[in-house]
């Protein structure tokens, strides 16, 4: 039986050990905040890192409890075994690494992270657990950006930040307990709304189609308010493919007789582009806001060292003092260089070819398929212009429930 929309708290009642497993990972990820070299190397261990260590090696020892004792064996595909091969590569680099026991613990978090995914791959039984789990994972994702939201409310002064420039649409939202960036907040709202909106057009009882469409009216304007323009990009593409899979031909006219009334009257070029150049120039906002100035100085540094790079997560801290680079594929070329780059892309290949195979597939079942693509979309996105699922980041933990679920759901739609 192919399931459909479900409560996602009747998901979190269904599988509590799971909803567990994910709340631990999560904690793991939001516990502190980011710290720069100077203060690591004073102080590597302070308590809240000690917590996050306790945390993740109590989770992946449960992982591994479960794979070995509690499951009967299941194919788990090549996707999560090569992210497993990731962070193995990750912390082998360590003895490499300008910082090498900094670079093995981030290694040890990226296989934290693959070590659940292979746990669940071995957990996924039928159709129904899958959609328990993008349930289980879009109701944190709820909390998150509520949190953001309340914050926003209750300290506007410290949630809004104001950037430097006279526009009246340059501010941003972010989340300050937990720290969510605005590129993270506008990513995670996007992704709510649309896998709410995927449920409104599903469901079929008036009080659930009330709910999610509440939720997806909230989560558009939380991240209208954050206001991160790679994200914004990514709902629309998303927002237009559910459209093309639900064959919503009137909201399609409607949609573009709003667009040509807003060209008309100038409405576009008097809040529409001012809202999204943020006060930047031009030539600031084609540039990506500087990213592609500073790209080939990374891609250079990478052809001094093309096969091993410097060291996972350590290289572009230690050679230009930043926490990151801004492209997920570039940090990972820099930091283990092209043999690591190879691994870390084979899943993302293998979930673009799934993707297309299923989606193509006389069987397929469109309210799940949906969910899994509003998930990817927005992930590879997000990659292009910042850190991502390379890294310990709550993108890594939607990446792995992807992976397994979308590799079981091919299984079963394609019988592979």
């Amino acid at each position: 039986m192919m399931p459909g929309p479900k409560s996602w708290l009747h998901s979190i009642k269904d599988k509590p050990i799971i909803t567990l497993f994910i709340f631990c990972l999560i904690l793991s990820i939001f516990l502190g905040s980011p710290r720069g070299l100077i203060d690591i190397s004073k102080n590597p261990v302070d308590s809240i890192r000690l917590t996050r260590i306790i945390l993740l090696l109590v989770t992946t020892f449960a992982s591994y409890l479960y794979i070995f004792f509690g499951a009967i064996h299941h194919s788990n595909g090549y996707a999560i075994k090569s992210f497993l091969l990731y962070s193995f590569l990750a912390m082998f680099s360590s003895a490499y690494s300008a910082y090498p026991l900094f670079t093995l613990w981030k290694g040890f978090e990226v296989f934290a992270f693959a070590s659940f995914g292979l746990m669940l791959g071995r957990y996924l039984k039928s159709l129904e657990d899958l959609q328990d789990l993008i349930n289980i994972i879009s109701f944190f994702l709820l909390f998150l950006i509520i949190s953001a939201l309340l914050n926003g409310i209750i300290m506007p002064n410290e949630a809004f930040v104001k950037l430097k420039a006279s526009n009246s649409f340059s501010f941003i939202l972010h989340g300050s307990f937990p720290l969510l960036n605005a590129n993270t907040l506008t990513q995670l709202s996007g992704i709510v709304a649309l896998i709410s909106l995927n449920n409104f057009l599903n469901h079929y009882k008036i009080i659930d189609k009330l709910s999610f469409f509440f939720i997806y009216f909230l989560a558009t304007i939380i991240l209208l308010l954050s206001h991160s323009r790679t994200s914004l990009l990514a709902y629309f593409i998303t927002f237009m493919l559910i459209i093309l899979i639900y064959n919503k031909k009137k909201l399609f006219i409607f949609l573009t007789w709003i667009t040509s009334i807003a060209i008309i009257s100038g409405l576009i070029s008097k809040i529409v582009l001012p809202y999204i150049y943020r006060g930047q120039s031009q030539t600031l906002f084609l540039s990506l806001s500087g990213r592609t100035e500073f790209w080939p100085l990374v891609w250079n540094k990478f052809l001094q060292s093309p096969l091993f790079g410097y060291g996972f997560y350590t290289a572009q801290r230690f050679t230009w003092g930043v926490g990151s680079v801004d492209n997920t594929y570039l940090e990972v070329l820099i930091g283990l260089g092209l043999i690591g780059f190879i691994v870390f892309i084979v899943p993302l290949v293998n979930i673009s070819i799934l993707l297309l195979k299923t989606y193509f597939n006389l069987n397929n079942n469109k309210f799940l398929w949906t969910n899994f693509a509003i998930l990817f979309i927005f992930l590879f996105i997000r990659s292009l212009t910042g850190p991502s699922f390379q890294v310990l980041h709550i993108d890594m933990l939607c990446y792995v429930i992807l992976m397994v679920t979308l590799y079981s759901y091919s299984k079963a739609m394609l019988k592979v």
